[in-house]
Order: C-alpha cells, then sequence, then structure tokens
C-alpha cells in the first residue's frame, strides 16, 4: 500500500472511531432503561440476571453462552447475531 492510502485508511478510523465514541455517549438513561428492560424480558430467563449463563433447570444440553465474557461473541457469525437479536436463542 503507498503512503497516500495509509494516510487516508488511519484518517478514516480516526473518523470511525470518534463518530462511534460519540454515537456510545449520546446513551441516555432511558435508553439503558429500555435494554435492560429488553435482557429482563427477552434474555434473563435462560442466561440469568448477571448474564453469566448459569440457570439451572433449562434442559438445554449445551451452554449457555456467558455475557461477562467479551471473547464469546467472536465465534458466532453476523448471521447468527442477527438471527438471535431477531428471533431469540
Amino acid at each position: 500500500m503507498n503512503r497516500t492510502g495509509l494516510i487516508v485508511g488511519g484518517a478514516a478510523l480516526v473518523v470511525l472511531g470518534a463518530t462511534l465514541g460519540w454515537a456510545a455517549s449520546r446513551l441516555t438513561g432511558k435508553d439503558r432503561e429500555e435494554g435492560r428492560q429488553l435482557y429482563v424480558d427477552a434474555c434473563a430467563s435462560c442466561h440469568g440476571d448477571d448474564g453469566k449463563g448459569q440457570v439451572s433447570g433449562l434442559g438445554v444440553k449445551v451452554p449457555l453462552p456467558d455475557f461477562t465474557w467479551c471473547a464469546f461473541n467472536s465465534e458466532e457469525t453476523d448471521r447468527d447475531w442477527t438471527l438471535v437479536v431477531a428471533e431469540g436463542g
């Protein structure tokens, strides 16, 4: 890659990082509460109140993901995540 490409690519990464940081900082208390309620309604019964996925009595044979371990999601494809969010686990 030539020097111009590196400069343009680096600038694009800086702009992207700033944009993502700005968007994350715009979350309101209402956004957080809606997210919490969504988790309680749709996820906590299987993944637990703490997100560790250690809920007994579900009768599932595979371990549920531990949401407190950030690397777990790198094993899933974007298509899988889209289906999980749209349809549930």
